[in-house]
C-alpha cells in the first residue's frame, strides 16, 4: 500500500489533516461446548466467525487490568508531527474516529520511546504513526455502541461477562483504554519512499475482515509479513512498549495494560479530557 507523501509529516514540515472517520468495528466470538462446537448462534451476518484469538491473550476486560493502581504522572503531551525524521505521521485520518485535532499527540515518555524504537530499525525503514490520543468521550461512545451491537446479535441469555469480554476484543473499555491516556499508538512500517510495508493485513482490520491475520502472532500471513512484524515488534519491545495481541499495530507504554504485562506496580498515565490535552502540550 502506498501512502500519499502529501499526507506524511516529517521534522520541519507541516500540513493540514483530512480524511474520513474510522468505521466502527464489530465482531463476536462463540463459546465452544464439550463437543467442540460453537454454543452461540450469531444472527447478524456481520458477526460471522473466522478464527479464535490465542488462548493466552490477556483481555482488556480482565479484572486484573482494571485493578491496576493509577498514579498519574501529569506528564506533558508531545505532537509527533515534529518529533523525529524517522517517525512519520499519517494525516489522512483513515483510521481516526472523530475530529480531534490532538490525534497525533502522545505523552512525552511515549514519544521518547518512539525515537528509540525508530533508531533500531533497518536504515530503509521508518515508523508511520496513524493515531495516538483519542478523546475519552469518543472511546466511551464506541465501546457502548459495540456492546449494544453484541447484545442485539447474540442470544438474550448471553452473560454480561461474556458480552464485555467480546466487546473488549476490539474496542477497549473506557476505564482501561490506552488511547485516551496518551499512552498508545497505532502504527506500521514504511520504506524511504513512503510505501507501507507488507504486514499481513491492513492496519485496523478486524478478525472477520482479515481471517485472523490481525492477531500479532497469526500464522496466516506471508513470510515477508512475518519478517516485518518481527522487525516492528523487536523495535517496539526494545523501547519498552507492549503490544495488544489482537492488533499487531497497537502498542502502548505507561497504561494499565502495560503495567499488567510488564508486571509494574502501577500505571503512570490515566485518561485525559480533550481540553486538558491542549493545556498539557509542550
Amino acid at each position: 500500500m502506498h501512502v500519499d507523501k502529501k499526507n506524511l509529516l516529517h521534522r520541519g514540515h507541516s500540513g493540514k489533516a483530512s480524511g474520513a472517520s474510522r468505521r466502527f468495528k464489530t465482531l463476536a466470538y462463540c463459546r465452544i461446548d464439550a463437543s467442540g462446537r460453537c454454543a452461540l448462534s450469531v444472527r447478524d451476518r456481520r458477526f460471522s466467525i473466522s478464527s479464535f484469538p490465542p488462548a493466552n491473550v490477556i483481555s482488556l476486560a480482565d479484572p486484573v487490568v482494571r485493578a491496576v493502581t493509577l498514579i498519574e504522572s501529569h506528564e506533558r503531551f508531545v505532537d509527533l508531527a515534529t518529533l523525529h525524521h524517522r517517525v512519520a505521521v499519517d494525516l489522512t485520518r483513515s483510521i481516526v474516529p472523530g475530529d480531534s485535532e490532538h490525534f497525533l499527540k502522545v505523552r512525552r515518555g511515549v514519544a521518547d520511546r518512539l525515537v528509540v524504537a525508530a533508531s533500531t530499525l533497518p536504515d530503509n525503514l521508518r515508523l508511520l504513526v496513524k493515531e495516538g490520543y483519542r478523546p475519552l468521550a469518543l472511546q466511551r461512545t464506541y465501546f457502548d455502541k459495540h456492546l449494544a451491537d453484541l447484545r442485539r446479535a447474540l442470544p438474550s441469555d448471553t452473560p454480561e461477562e461474556t458480552l464485555l469480554e467480546l466487546a473488549s476484543r476490539y474496542v477497549a473499555p473506557p476505564d482501561v483504554a490506552a488511547h485516551p491516556t496518551g499512552a498508545a499508538v497505532d502504527l506500521t512500517l514504511i520504506s524511504a519512499d513512503g510505501t507501507e510495508a507488507d504486514m499481513g493485513c491492513v492496519l485496523d482490520a478486524t478478525d472477520e475482515e482479515s481471517s485472523g491475520a490481525c492477531y500479532t502472532g497469526s500464522q496466516f500471513i506471508s513470510r515477508d509479513a512475518v519478517r516485518n512484524r518481527h522487525i516492528l515488534s523487536a523495535a517496539m519491545t526494545t523501547a519498552g512498549f507492549v503490544n495488544y495481541p489482537s492488533e499487531w499495530w497497537h502498542w502502548s507504554f505507561g497504561d494499565k495494560y502495560w503495567a499488567v504485562v510488564q508486571r509494574q506496580p502501577n500505571a503512570i498515565y490515566g485518561p485525559v479530557d480533550e481540553h486538558v490535552v491542549q493545556e498539557w502540550t509542550v
